[in-house]
């Protein structure tokens, strides 16, 4: 089983010049409630290599599915600042307050026809009650990288990967079981994207890629799940 082609670890936050984070990691994960005007954003994007990712988490309005004037602006602002920087990703993190039900269904899918349709891949990181049947099966009905913890959880198949290794109780730890078996959920990737704590991120850069070599083929990717393309509304809860 081949390495991951594309293998870009980062952070959620940075310190100091930008310049200087992106010698240390390939991948900075941005929330666009937080960021200024695109001009300053190019600027961002002239003083990382241009192999050097970035994520965008999409706004709260959009992550809540509100609708309106609001939402709609600040979708806009969201996509014009991930354009400004040539993100790679959109990250679409939903509140626990939207449930696996009929009518978040179809507000993740007018959604998902709001979103730009080139240039930038979707990441669905949902909190709450879904279970990963659902989200592995609404994130291949609209084509978007369901986020999970390598580390934690079954990674979906698929040839990219965006992950986020959470950094609560044990997740502070990478022992070499753990950073093994993320390795060999990512071994045979096209690309993975590693979202992560500092701590976490530092042990990732010095033994990761050495770990996905030892995966080889006795190692194979757990494919416990296949989603279906069609997704059962009628199973849904009808509330909201």
């Amino acid at each position: 089983m081949p390495a991951v082609t594309s293998l870009r670890i980062g952070l959620s936050r940075w310190n100091g010049k930008l310049s200087n984070y992106a010698k240390r990691y390939g991948l900075l994960e941005l929330n666009s409630d937080e960021l200024p005007a695109p001009a300053p954003l190019r600027k961002w994007r002239r003083q990382v290599p241009p192999a050097f990712a970035f994520s965008l988490l999409l706004p709260r309005l959009v992550a809540e599915l509100q609708t309106g004037a609001a939402r709609d602006a600040a979708l806009a602002g969201a996509i014009a600042a991930a354009t400004a920087l040539q993100a790679s990703v959109l990250v679409l993190a939903t509140p626990p307050s939207v449930r696996p039900t009929k009518a978040n269904i179809e507000r993740l899918a007018a959604l998902a026809a709001a979103l730009p349709k080139e240039g930038h891949l979707v990441a669905w990181e949902p909190s709450g009650i879904w279970s990963p049947e659902e989200v592995e099966q609404v994130s291949a009905l609209f084509g978007w990288l369901a986020v999970v913890d390598a580390a934690e959880q079954e990674v979906p198949d698929g040839p990219i990967v965006y992950t986020r290794l959470r950094a609560i109780g044990k997740g502070n730890r990478l022992g070499p079981n753990r950073l093994q078996r993320v390795a060999e959920q990512l071994a045979g990737r096209r690309e993975a994207y590693i979202v992560a704590d500092q701590s976490v991120a530092t042990r990732l850069k010095s033994g990761l890629a050495a770990a996905i070599d030892r995966a080889g083929v006795d190692h194979p990717v757990p494919q416990l799940f296949k989603p279906s393309t069609s997704l059962d509304l009628d199973g849904l809860d009808e509330e909201q």
